[in-house]
């Protein structure tokens, strides 16, 4: 379990770093779009599959937690 838990944290800092990452990709991203407000259609198309995906992760994140509550469960039932 233990072995587990610090596997899963090391992925979650991984996570909060990439998107520490991407937010700074967008800040930069959106500055170069100011400058050239020729590139904004292109940047609607990939806002939309981004958020779209995004809702993906948030669905699968959510599915992973009841997986997670739900084993947290088991395990308690057979600790009690």
């Amino acid at each position: 379990h233990l072995a587990l838990f610090t596997a899963h944290i090391v992925l979650v800092t991984f996570h909060l770093l990439l998107v520490t990452n991407h937010l700074i990709l967008v800040t930069n991203h959106l500055t170069l779009i100011t400058a050239h407000p020729g590139l904004a259609l292109n940047h609607l198309v990939l806002v939309t599959i981004h958020l779209a995906l995004v809702t993906i992760h948030l669905a699968l994140v959510t599915v992973h937690l009841n997986l997670v509550t739900i084993h947290l469960a088991h395990v308690t039932f057979h600790l009690a």
